[in-house]
């Protein structure tokens, strides 16, 4: 913490960016890779820990100590270590139980997470892994049997050359360039590749909001198309798609195969392989891939731009949408590691955010400020942004009352206009004269409302980052 604070100096110091960087890989880090000991801690220990974040946050934002302990968490982007500590206890166990199915340890876990959760923490620090599984609704998931390779799959000698040929975009960011040129480029190259003794696929793969997910690909005249499992990724259903491609190809002896693709993290994962997760699906493109290369056929991956108008791919994508809402599955995939990982990271994220609407509820004034003041959306200031002045502006987002407010001494008069205000925040922006450019002219409804806890939505709806950071840089807010 020490080190924390000499870095947080306001004239020269670090960004909040370093400063979050280095809070979460120099002292965080501690209670991650303790993670799985800190699962029985009673409630005193425990907030002994949130005490040191809590300090961390105040440091990193500039915040005095009594601000708001929720309104810290949010504007820092970071969730209580206890949930912090429950998400790393999660991917251990996921890592334990999916790699290392073998030991006795992941059978008992595995036992574990199938019965009633224990309702208050234990000695046992086995019952407490499978009572927080259960509290972050991932036990179905973990107890799964592992992630097993495709029947038949046999991993390549190294000396074997690679089984597809594969085009990416010819820019690094493809998706900022125009669509026309984007369709352009796709039609050349899909015009290039074609000849006629090949076999042509357009793939694709969706999710819907729901959670249900589909699969196709398109040939010729031909489309077929699956109804893939619950809570599958979008990258999974593109990679069933480019599957059912290669399986329709080896069952109709096809020697020359083209598979177009828009998503272009597939085509890296086929690229430079790795079994990290999603073992089933890779060894089984692998595998059908092997046995086309071994009858002498070329298989050919080519990305293609999405939604820019490109017949194959637009045919597909709508095969594939229309794919999720049939009735059956089809095509059983369970949920990759990666798409978990995601899911409780969303779920850690609505959880903090519960929290915090809570005490909005209770009617915490400083709480209601800042989810008026902010819609729980993170500040994006420019990265040359000086850290003195995101400190100044986090006044403005936080909402905190002045030290002169809590002890109910006379109020210190405004540094820019000299008038008095038992509520200096609200002064600066609804009345100072040096802050007229943050106010909507003329005032709106909420404005003449006297309900001063909405003047933060106005400055917030009518007033845009550049003209905030130059104001409170020439006229510095209350503190």
């Amino acid at each position: 913490m020490a080190a924390l604070r000499y870095l947080s100096r306001r004239s020269l110091g670090a960004s909040f960016f370093v400063l979050r960087t280095f809070y979460i890989h120099a002292i965080r880090s501690l209670v991650d890779y303790s993670a799985i000991c800190l699962t029985g801690l009673t409630p005193p220990v425990s907030q002994s820990l949130e005490v040191i974040q809590n300090d961390a946050l105040r440091v990193m934002l500039g915040a005095p100590r009594w601000t708001r302990v929720v309104n810290l968490r949010m504007e820092g982007g970071l969730p209580s270590l206890a949930r912090r500590i429950a998400l790393r206890v999660v991917l251990i166990t996921l890592q334990l139980v999916q790699c290392r199915p073998h030991l006795p340890v992941s059978a008992l876990l595995k036992q574990l997470m199938c019965r009633q959760p224990a309702q208050a923490p234990q000695r046992d620090w086995a019952r407490n892994t499978a009572a927080i599984v259960h509290g972050l609704g991932a036990a179905e998931n973990l107890s799964q049997d592992p992630d097993s390779p495709f029947p038949g799959y046999a991993e390549s000698p190294p000396w074997d050359p690679p089984l597809f040929h594969i085009f990416g975009p010819s820019e690094a960011k493809p998706r900022s360039s125009f669509p026309a040129l984007l369709c352009q480029e796709g039609l050349s190259r899909v015009a290039t590749l074609a000849l006629p003794d090949s076999a042509v696929y357009f793939t694709d793969g969706s999710v819907s909001s729901d959670g249900s997910a589909g699969a196709a690909f398109v040939s010729d005249q031909l489309v077929e198309s699956w109804r893939l499992s619950q809570g599958v990724s979008a990258f999974q259903a593109e990679l069933a798609a480019i599957l059912g491609a290669l399986r329709h190809a080896h069952h109709h002896h096809r020697h020359r195969v083209i598979i177009h693709t828009d998503s272009l993290s597939s085509l890296q994962r086929l690229r430079f392989f790795s079994l990290r997760d999603n073992i089933f699906l890779l060894t089984a493109i692998y595998t059908f891939a092997s046995l086309l290369v071994r009858r002498g056929a070329d298989i050919i991956l080519h990305w293609l731009p999405g939604h820019v108008g490109i017949r194959g791919n637009e045919l597909a994508d709508g095969a594939a949408r229309a794919a999720c809402s049939l009735p059956d599955i089809t095509f059983p995939l369970r949920p990759g590691p990666s798409h978990l990982i995601c899911t409780l990271n969303a779920t850690i994220g609505r959880q903090s955010i519960e929290d915090h609407r809570l005490w909005v509820t209770e009617g915490s004034r400083s709480a209601t400020w800042y989810a008026i003041a902010t819609s729980y959306s993170l500040l994006s200031p420019p990265p040359s942004t000086p850290n003195y002045l995101l400190v100044r502006l986090r006044r403005l987002r936080l909402g905190f009352p002045g030290y002169r407010q809590i002890i109910g001494a006379e109020p210190d008069p405004c540094t820019h206009c000299l008038a008095s205000s038992m509520e200096p925040l609200i002064h600066y922006l609804l009345h100072c004269p040096a802050t007229t450019m943050l106010r909507p002219q003329p005032a709106t409804a909420l404005a003449r409302s006297g309900d001063d806890l909405w003047m933060p939505l106005e400055v917030k709806e009518c007033a845009p980052l550049n003209i905030l950071l130059q104001t409170v840089r020439d006229y510095p807010p209350p503190q």
